[in-house]
């Protein structure tokens, strides 16, 4: 059974305390205790205030999946468990809270295998090889395209024909074009192609032969069994190969576990290594499938979270406390500093705020998109 609960943003907060009002706090707990809810998830550091308050008036036991380092002041008044979404972010957490890391279970991001094509391996055009890398193109992922520009770039300045097409949009996505251009023009040849928002990369992947990138895209890339480069903007993260394979996954598949100084050469010589031995390709692109059926699979995760949440229902909640007056008051009090550290951030850096805001606001619009869209499936008896 899905209960949808709208809570509207709050746009003068920040993005951890966007949600988090009185009144949103009182509809929650109150949706709460109408639909029996055994138990709460929050999927993102915005809900943890507001789970905070909750467990001031009713004993749910509370989870916090933890996508990535970010430490809010919330954690500290959050009396729930936490679930890390790779050992980089178990570690960090356990670190900040002073808890053993073992007691923060991992649960690695998950795709549904089932959509996804084989590599198509008769490439008519044999003479150029093609590679693909997916991302949202803004602050932080752009940096890491533009690495992987210069070193096809310099590739083909070594006559090793390689394409790069990138998918994706955001508010970087005109710099990225520009510099693609740049590039285009010096070689005499259309190298990178910035293709934009792509509706069905399921369908488009299997035609690469090299994927470059971080995350999700990664993950899907290789469930197609494309040979994976993971290139971030730390740099070169590596072939994704078993000799790579446990340090890729302790930091999400992204290049922050490169320690050593960033240079695009590197990037570079990892794509032709893949380049000058085809054979090596396919046999990274294998060993890549065989991954993320072992550990990114959608149906061994929802196992494995089944088996958290029933364990927290039989054992009750033994970290939720009764109604603490002084965690209220702090909570507000915490929220007003929210909001005035708000406006003075507009104040001293509009253009910096300015781009802060339109990216929480794009988020939720697609977050009442995602209500409306569950909303007509549930009012249309449709399975979740």
């Amino acid at each position: 059974m899905v209960n949808v609960v709208d809570l509207p943003w709050r746009s003068l907060s920040s993005p951890v305390w966007g949600y988090f009002s009185i009144r949103n706090a009182m509809r929650s707990v109150r949706a709460v205790r109408k639909n029996g809810q055994d138990i709460t998830l929050c999927v993102g550091p915005g809900h943890l205030p507001i789970a905070a308050f909750i467990s001031c008036f009713l004993k749910v036991p509370h989870f916090f999946y933890a996508v990535g380092k970010s430490m809010s002041p919330a954690l500290r008044f959050f009396l729930g468990s936490i679930i890390a979404n790779c050992e980089e972010t178990q570690d960090s957490f356990a670190q900040w809270l002073k808890r053993n890391p073992k007691t923060i279970p991992v649960i690695r991001a998950r795709i549904n295998l089932s959509v996804f094509k084989p590599s198509v391996q008769d490439n008519p055009d044999r003479n150029t090889v093609k590679a693909v890398t997916m991302s949202r193109l803004v602050l932080g992922k752009s940096e890491g395209i533009a690495i992987m520009m210069k070193a096809i770039l310099m590739l083909n300045k070594k006559n090793k024909r390689i394409d790069l097409e990138v998918f994706g949009d955001g508010d970087g996505i005109e710099a990225l074009k520009a510099e693609a251009d740049r590039i285009n023009d010096e070689v005499g040849i259309n190298i990178i192609s910035i293709r934009g928002k792509i509706r069905s990369v399921q369908n488009e992947l299997p035609y690469y032969d090299i994927a470059l990138g971080i995350g999700r895209g990664t993950w899907e890339s290789m469930a197609c069994g494309i040979p994976t480069i993971v290139v971030g903007k730390e740099g070169l993260g590596g072939i994704v190969c078993s000799e790579t394979l446990s340090k890729l996954m302790r930091h999400n598949f992204t290049a922050r576990g490169n320690r050593e100084k960033r240079d695009t050469k590197d990037v570079a010589d990892a794509i032709e290594t893949l380049l000058d031995d085809p054979d090596y390709r396919k046999e990274v692109g294998d060993y890549g499938l065989d991954v993320v059926r072992k550990h990114y699979d959608v149906r061994t995760g929802a196992r494995y979270l089944e088996r958290i949440l029933q364990h927290a229902v039989t054992a009750g909640s033994d970290r939720c406390l009764p109604t603490n007056p002084a965690l209220l008051i702090s909570l507000i009090f915490l929220k007003v500093f929210h909001v005035s550290k708000c406006l003075a951030k507009w104040i001293c850096h509009p253009r910096e705020s300015l781009y802060v805001f339109q990216n929480t606001r794009n988020l939720s619009r697609c977050s009442q998109n995602n209500i409306s869209t569950i909303q007509g499936h549930l009012m249309n008896g449709q399975k979740i």
